[in-house]
């Protein structure tokens, strides 16, 4: 019974999560588009790299934000190759030791001023611990495109290695389905490997990470100087490579020039095993329509909006357990709007909730599947024990209310009678149990 209102308690902090939606946080002292930010562990803060401005042009200034102060600060040390269109991954290289730089904020490649084939193939790195920047002196980005290095392209890092894939020339307009590895701690020139390439050759793709799967999110294609947002997603097993990329469900909306946010399984925030995607580019438009992915059911389904439309921006997952002031949330800053007029000195987030190990989920937990999901009528519940015994399946709605309960022999169930809306259900077994959201369609 303790357990359950444990359960039943951390259901009501994730309702009360979407419930709030986006909330509006500090204006930054920046004002860039096509770029990013990421949260570095070793000091608290998140880093922005430079970026691109109202002009075309680019900006080598980095910025930090302090979550908890809520302030910005410009750190007085510039990128060396001042760029646009990039992502930041955090990889472990061990540069230099005596200093404690053993782990730098890395981008692949970019757009070096107002003129779109003016690219670069560099690996620039920032250290945040002793506030140094560089350029890697071997290594540069293989990837090439109608001969030159392309932008638009994604990079997120599981293992401590780097995916990078997709972009586009932005004078010829071709598009690439190339992946590349990247190792930072591999002998210098032979740090990058070729990768399968994707099914769908895109730019300006969203990239998360859940578990060992790199995904990637939509993404633009691209034709007689204009860009085409796309629906179709596809994933990559990192411990398994040489399979190549899959295709998994398509976003219920087209979506390009976004951010994306995986949460491991295992993890002890809100959305584990889930990936949230914040804003909608539609080139040369955007949108405030966001989505959630679950990569147990493999569906998508409406999150709450952005609280303005943006492209293009930065995004960084704040960890912690202050529970208050985006400590820890999902955050956004920046990008463009109204077909490039504006450029946005805004930031967002959703305020997030430490759930605790209690509701982490193991590994070992036996196998759960529901189907479809969404559902228009009846879906079917498939419930594999780790040995003999009754299955336990309880319904409840997203504010933690019971609707329904039942007991199965062979963890088959069919649910049925749901009101449009989404569900969670809670399936116990031989003292084990797992939960997932149901959907159900109008």
């Amino acid at each position: 019974m303790q357990k359950q209102k444990y359960w039943l308690a951390c259901l009501v902090l994730a309702a009360a999560v979407l419930a709030q939606g986006w909330q509006a946080g500090p204006q930054t002292n920046f004002a860039y588009w096509r770029f990013d930010g990421e949260y570095f562990p070793g000091t608290g803060k998140v880093y922005f790299l430079g970026g691109r401005l109202s002009d075309g042009g680019t900006d080598g200034s980095i910025w930090s934000f302090d979550p908890v102060a809520q302030t910005y600060a410009d750190v007085g040390v510039d990128l060396p190759k001042p760029i646009s269109n990039y992502d930041i991954t955090l990889l472990r290289d061990d540069y230099d030791l005596a200093a404690g730089d053993t782990y730098g904020l890395y981008i692949v490649g970019g757009r070096l001023g107002v003129s779109p084939n003016n690219t670069t193939d560099t690996v620039q790195v920032y250290y945040p611990v002793s506030n140094r920047a560089r350029v890697l002196p071997t290594d540069a980005w293989p990837a090439r495109v109608g001969g030159v290095p392309p932008v638009g392209h994604a990079c997120a890092a599981y293992g401590n290695k780097m995916y990078v894939y997709g972009g586009f020339n932005g004078t010829t307009w071709e598009v690439t389905s190339a992946a590349w590895l990247f190792d930072p701690l591999a002998p210098a020139g032979s740090k990058w490997t070729q990768l399968r390439s994707m099914s769908k050759g895109r730019t300006y793709r969203l990239c998360a990470v859940v578990d060992s799967f790199v995904y990637a999110v939509g993404g633009d294609t691209a034709y007689n100087s204009a860009l085409y947002a796309q629906a179709q997603c596809e994933r990559m097993n990192a411990l398994d490579t040489a399979a190549g990329w899959s295709p998994i469900q398509s976003l219920p909306g087209i979506a390009g020039e976004s951010r994306a946010f995986g949460f491991d399984g295992n993890s002890p925030y809100d959305f584990a095993g889930e990936i949230i995607t914040a804003g909608r580019g539609l080139w040369p438009a955007e949108s405030t329509n966001c989505y959630i992915y679950y990569t147990a059911t493999n569906a998508w389904d409406t999150f709450p909006r952005l609280r303005q439309a943006r492209r293009n921006h930065a995004g960084a997952f704040i960890p912690g357990d202050r529970g208050s002031n985006g400590i820890p949330g999902i955050w956004v800053w920046g990008g463009r709007q109204l077909d490039d007029q504006t450029i946005l000195q805004t930031s967002e987030y959703v305020q997030m909730n430490l759930v605790g190990t209690a509701e982490r989920r193991d590994a070992r937990l036996p196998r759960l599947t529901v189907s479809p999901n969404p559902a228009r009528g009846a879906a079917t519940v498939r419930f594999a024990p780790v040995g003999p015994g009754p299955v336990t399946l309880a319904v409840y709605d997203v504010l933690g209310s019971p609707v329904c309960s039942a007991t199965s022999g062979d963890g088959l169930f069919v649910v049925k009678g749901l009101a449009a809306g989404t569900y969670i259900l809670r399936l116990e077994a031989r003292g084990t149990n797992e939960t997932c959201k149901l959907v159900v369609a109008r």
